[in-house]
């Protein structure tokens, strides 16, 4: 749990290291000249990821609902847009690629999930491609990428898969499966990446390590 929140926060620009992560985590201390909002965000994933749990032993499915509440887990620092789509047109930073109108988003959010529900691939591909789809619809203002990797992690777990850590040491390749499915609309680059992290995640288990970020 401390990794995958490391790593996932990471990614989107937190500024807490990993031990920091552990201690904040696992000994409800703070980090002097922190941002307070980087503590928040370190919670947040947090309980979005032991919600993600809970919800995986009673059995729950991937539903709208589900999203919602987990997002409002991440953006614990923001309960006035936590598990609310957003009510206006964003950009992702440094990209040119033009999301959907905020109107389309609920449309868009449905559509998805009876296609999640009614999805016969192979679970590493089913991961793959609806993280990416989730990501291209961007519902929320602002924690996309913080609630579509548990999402994503959700769709393996139901099927007996691990969850997987996408690593901010490795993050370019992250960032290249969203450009080539950009460029070109495949999604092979991400279902490589997926199963190349589960292999690796089923190796550690097999040979007793446990990663740690360099």
């Amino acid at each position: 749990m401390v990794r995958y929140t490391y790593n996932s926060n990471t990614i989107e620009g937190n500024c807490l290291t990993l031990p920091e992560n552990t201690l904040v985590l696992l000994e409800g201390m703070t980090i002097c000249s922190k941002p307070l909002k980087d503590h928040l965000e370190v919670v947040g994933h947090r309980d979005a990821y032991q919600y993600l749990l809970r919800e995986l032993e009673n059995g729950a499915a991937l539903t709208e609902d589900f999203v919602r509440d987990l997002h409002s887990c991440v953006l614990i620092n923001d309960p006035f847009e936590g598990g609310n789509y957003r009510t206006q047109n964003v950009m992702i930073s440094g990209s040119s690629v033009r999301l959907p109108d905020h109107r389309e988003v609920t449309g868009l959010m449905e559509s998805l999930m009876k296609d999640i529900a009614e999805s016969k691939l192979h679970p590493v591909e089913k991961a793959a491609v609806y993280h990416l789809d989730f990501e291209q619809i961007h519902p929320f203002i602002d924690g996309n990428g913080r609630t579509g990797r548990p999402m994503m992690n959700m769709l393996l777990m139901q099927q007996g898969y691990l969850p997987i850590d996408i690593q901010f040491a490795k993050r370019q390749e992250y960032y290249r499966a969203f450009k080539s499915f950009n460029a070109t609309n495949s999604y092979d680059e991400m279902v490589r990446l997926v199963a190349e992290y589960e292999m690796e995640e089923l190796k550690m288990r097999m040979d007793g390590r446990i990663y740690v970020p360099p």
